[in-house]
């Protein structure tokens, strides 16, 4: 990722709406189009490590794969999993999570499968967590899940052992990302924001300024992160100790963000609605831009020369 701009760079972003086809950009969201991703699945969770090689997870187990940025879409696997979010570490290592059965009912079975071969295999590993919304990772070995009433867990070995942590949170936590393996973020209902600086052994608490549902946090480095939800985003440049509001320009339920540098971020929610920045969001509101998708869901991004 590149942690800084100029011209020469040209700005990728990939998101997908609640049913296919993904939606994919080149030129920073100026333009959007389709990309046929096969037969219609109810898609939850992207993930691009670099700017040929992507995955998409949904329902019916759905897995996806594109070695092309998106011109071309493969399944490679399919199975009663809900599958919810979906990282890679790096072209060849990756992890799917989810639930077996009923994605939002806190009972559920949760799912993690792992990769250690770009998707062409994929084995169970196991935690005692429930319902997993979404999955982090900095590396191979380094992972980190969340899900409902604040359970959480997390692997140094590459998930041959998932351990549980405390949050200290009750809350449904939706979102998790680390910049390292010591500092991450992770957010959830009621405006609940935690912070970690040594890879998840404990958790502080976030003042948010908000009791807003929040659904995607991204920190493209230690200092500078965005977090979006309900209507709202939030925009740090200390680490989290302070959290300040940007306008959207527009109210909207929001439901994912993603940020290639400090400057350059997207934020999707419903109706379509893809929101731009080329500036971290200030000074003025971020240029929208309206999709062909009922609601876009999740959103990925990165930097290319």
């Amino acid at each position: 990722m590149a942690t800084a701009v100029t011209t020469s760079i040209a700005r990728h972003v990939d998101a997908f709406e609640l049913l296919t086809p993904i939606l994919a950009t080149t030129d920073g969201g100026i333009t959007w189009t389709g990309q046929a991703s096969g037969p219609d699945v109810y898609l939850t969770g992207v993930a691009f490590p670099d700017a040929t090689h992507g995955w998409a997870v949904g329902n019916h187990g759905a897995i996806l794969r594109t070695l092309d940025g998106g011109a071309t879409w493969s399944a490679q696997r399919s199975s009663a999993e809900l599958f919810s979010a979906v990282t890679f570490a790096d072209a060849a290592h990756g992890w799917a999570v989810g639930v077996a059965h009923r994605l939002f009912e806190p009972t559920g079975n949760g799912v993690i499968l792992a990769t250690t071969d770009g998707g062409a295999t994929w084995s169970t590993q196991t935690s005692d967590i429930g319902s997993v919304f979404d999955v982090a990772s900095t590396d191979a070995r380094h992972g980190c899940t969340v899900g409902w009433d604040g359970l959480m867990a997390a692997t140094t070995d590459g998930g041959a052992t998932w351990k549980a942590q405390r949050s200290g949170s009750a809350r449904a936590l939706n979102d998790v990302t680390f910049v390292d393996v010591a500092h991450g973020w992770l957010i959830g209902n009621n405006g609940t924001i935690l912070v970690t600086g040594n890879g998840g052994r404990s958790w502080k608490a976030q003042r948010a300024g908000t009791t807003r549902f929040l659904q995607g946090v991204a920190f493209p480095d230690a200092a500078h992160g965005w977090i979006a939800g309900g209507g709202t985003i939030l925009a740090t440049t200390d680490s989290g100790g302070t959290w300040t509001h940007q306008d959207a320009g527009r109210d909207v339920y929001l439901t994912d963000v993603t940020f290639a540098d400090t400057v350059h971020g997207w934020v999707v929610g419903n109706f379509g609605t893809i929101l731009a920045t080329t500036s971290g969001g200030v000074p003025s509101p971020a240029s929208t831009i309206e999709s062909a998708a009922a609601s876009v869901v999740r959103v990925a991004g990165h930097l290319t020369r």
